[in-house]
């Protein structure tokens, strides 16, 4: 059987992930704890706008 792709919007689509050597690298550290980071298993989501500026 095929797979059908699904165009489905998860929570994540707008978030990039960062491991925590990420998050140093660009002095985001100060982040960590507020509602701008997500911690997720050995990382973290940001929102996508952020992390872009």
């Amino acid at each position: 059987e095929e797979l059908e792709e699904s165009e489905e919007t998860t929570i994540y689509d707008n978030y990039k992930f960062l491991a925590r050597e990420d998050i140093d690298r660009l002095k985001l550290t100060n982040l960590i704890g507020t509602d701008l980071l997500r911690a997720y298993m050995h990382g973290f989501f940001i929102d996508y706008r952020v992390y872009q500026k």
